[in-house]
């Protein structure tokens, strides 16, 4: 593994979240895993710049918490530890789009 123990515990988490069956399988590792990224210390995230590695971060985060909530962004906030409209605005930002949209947030975009 090319990371430290806490990015690998993360790494699976998403793969359990994100997995439908009982095997984990290599297609649910990040992309910057896929893709060759790693440099000579061994860590895809040194390829990246830093600001895009948050927004990695952030965007694997809200996903996978999203994803094991169905959806619900109260939960999901509930389980990342933060206010649901800082998830809201985090989501938007990040160009994010939820399955479940509640009809207050489609009601606010028609206005």
């Amino acid at each position: 593994w090319p990371g430290n123990v806490r990015e690998l515990r993360n790494v699976i988490e998403r793969m359990i979240v994100l997995g439908t069956g009982d095997v984990l399988t290599a297609d649910l590792l990040p992309s910057s895993m896929h893709d060759g990224a790693a440099t000579q210390t061994g860590r895809a995230s040194d390829a990246i710049p830093f600001a895009e590695s948050v927004e990695a971060f952030k965007r694997e985060r809200i996903l996978a918490a999203l994803e094991a909530e169905g959806g619900n962004q109260t939960r999901a906030a509930a389980r990342l530890g933060m206010q649901r409209t800082f998830l809201n605005r985090l989501t938007k930002e990040l160009g994010l789009r939820t399955k479940d949209a509640s009809p207050e947030d489609e009601s606010s975009s028609e206005a």
